[in-house]
């Protein structure tokens, strides 16, 4: 009885461990694409915090240049040079339009979210407001700006009268 050892694995064995490989396999695709799913939700909403922190620098540096504004269905800032800065609101964006001898110098369109709403407001001469509101599942308050009107003329005619 001469018996030979043979040495490797029986078809069993190599079923099992390939359906082990497998399984972990898919659970780990599972993870990866949940993964990439939340960096695309976090990159969407950075870039919509980008375009929101942009406009309301915008919107500060507007309102402080300004000598007045008028308040209707949209917001116009009246500069000392004789330009004229307009923001509408439609739907989910806001617009942008520097408006140099009657004729449209500069137009920047500003997306702020599917679900959020923008509105300005003035409850004092001097002062504007604008609001950013995520109306989606609930209504709550994202930004709130108030901002002087003719911040920088005040400050500049300042310095001239200390000089």
């Amino acid at each position: 009885m001469n018996r030979r050892r043979r040495f490797g694995f029986t078809l069993i064995e190599m079923l099992v461990v390939m359906t082990a490989g497998m399984t972990v396999l898919m659970l780990a695709i599972g993870m990866i694409q949940k993964s990439m799913h939340l960096a695309a939700v976090n990159r969407t909403k950075m870039d919509q915090s980008t375009v929101t922190d942009r406009f309301l620098r915008e919107f500060r540096r507007d309102a402080h240049q300004a000598a007045s504004f008028e308040l209707d269905q949209e917001l116009m800032f009246l500069l000392p040079t004789g330009s004229q800065v307009r923001y509408t609101i439609d739907a989910n964006t806001v617009t942008r339009i520097l408006i140099v001898e009657s004729k449209t110098a500069a137009k920047e369109i500003f997306d702020i979210g599917d679900d959020r709403q923008a509105t300005f407001a003035s409850a004092e001469p001097e002062r504007i407001s604008l609001r950013i509101e995520t109306i989606k599942p609930a209504t709550r308050l994202d930004r709130h700006v108030t901002a002087v009107v003719g911040r920088w003329l005040q400050q500049a005619s300042d310095l001239e009268v200390a000089e």
